[in-house]
């Protein structure tokens, strides 16, 4: 399998971070690149299939909507309320 390391070739505004997640996520990153390899004939890398992913959001009310809906399990109605641009 090839892969290509765009992680040597960020631009300098670029952030390096630790995180932690669960290792059944993890897997799907790594499954997600072999896919990718066998599709594409090159792998872009876990870490930059995580970068990707991570970079497409821009939006900051929908990942504080997600969060508070998914880790704070506030109601459905509760979370539309800050989401409302009115607000």
């Amino acid at each position: 399998m090839k892969t290509q390391n765009h992680i040597s070739k960020r631009p300098r505004n670029r952030q390096q971070v630790t995180l932690e997640i669960l290792k059944r996520k993890l897997q799907v990153f790594i499954e997600a690149d072999k896919e990718i390899a066998k599709r594409a004939g090159t792998s872009p890398g876990v870490e930059a299939l995580m970068a990707q992913q991570i970079e497409t959001e821009d939006d900051p009310r929908d990942l504080a909507d997600r969060y508070c809906f998914t880790v704070l399990k506030w109601p459905f109605e509760r979370v539309r309320e800050f989401s409302d641009p009115a607000n």
